[in-house]
C-alpha cells in the first residue's frame, strides 16, 4: 500500500488538513486505526479527529515554549488551545503509531469513555480528502513573487549623456549635439 507522502506529492508551504470528529479508520477488512493523536501509514490522526500529512504534524506547547499540552500533536491548521502555541517538530521526533486492532470495536469502546460519538471512515476517503484539502490549499496560497520588475530605462538621461559626450569634442555645436541627444532617445525608446 503506498503511503500518503506519496499520493500526494511535496507542496511547500501548504498545509492539507481534513477530517474533524473522525474517531477511527477502516483500513482493510480486519485491520483498523484507533485515532488519537497519532500517525499511520504517512498520515497524522489529531485527537480532535483532524487528519494531516505527518510532515504537517506540529507540536503544541505552551506559549513560553515548554512542553505542558495534552494531546501534544495536532495538524498546523488545527485552532490552538488558549493560551498554547506550535512548534515544528524536532529532528526525529513524531507522534506514536496508530494502534490497529483487529475490531473497529476497540476504537468504539476508547472514543465511548471520551464522550465522543463514533465517527468511522474507510482510508480511501482520508485519501480522497486530503487530496482535496492540498488542492484548495494550494489553490487559496498567494503565489510566489515574481522576480522585480527591470528597472526601467530613463531615456532622457540616456539622451544628456549623448548630449555631454558630444559637447566634449572639439568640432561639437549645439545643434550637432543636440541632434545626437534626440537620437540617443529615440533609440532608447525602442528598445
Amino acid at each position: 500500500m503506498l503511503t500518503l507522502s506519496l499520493l500526494l506529492g511535496a507542496a511547500a508551504g501548504v498545509n492539507a488538513l481534513a477530517g474533524g470528529g473522525v474517531t477511527g479508520v477502516n483500513v482493510t477488512n480486519g485491520v483498523h486505526v484507533c485515532i488519537d493523536g497519532c500517525h499511520y501509514n504517512g498520515v497524522f490522526f489529531s485527537g480532535a479527529g483532524y487528519y494531516c500529512p505527518i510532515e504537517e504534524a506540529v507540536h503544541v506547547v505552551l506559549e513560553d515554549g515548554t512542553d505542558d499540552a495534552s494531546p501534544p500533536y495536532q495538524c498546523a491548521e488545527e485552532e490552538l488551545p488558549v493560551g498554547f502555541t506550535e512548534r515544528q517538530l524536532h529532528d526525529g521526533e513524531k507522534p506514536l503509531e496508530c494502534q490497529t486492532p483487529t475490531s473497529v470495536n476497540r476504537c468504539v469502546v476508547y472514543e465511548n469513555q471520551r464522550g465522543r460519538k463514533q465517527n468511522i471512515i474507510q482510508w480511501s476517503e482520508v485519501v480522497e480528502e486530503l487530496k482535496k484539502a492540498k488542492a484548495q490549499a494550494a489553490q487559496s496560497s498567494p503565489e510566489k513573487p515574481s522576480a522585480a520588475p527591470e528597472k526601467p530605462v530613463d531615456c532622457g538621461a540616456e539622451g544628456s549623456k549623448a548630449f555631454q559626450k558630444c559637447q566634449q569634442e572639439k568640432d561639437a555645436s549645439f545643434d550637432k549635439c543636440n541632434q545626437r541627444g534626440i537620437e540617443a532617445i529615440e533609440a532608447c525608446r525602442q528598445k
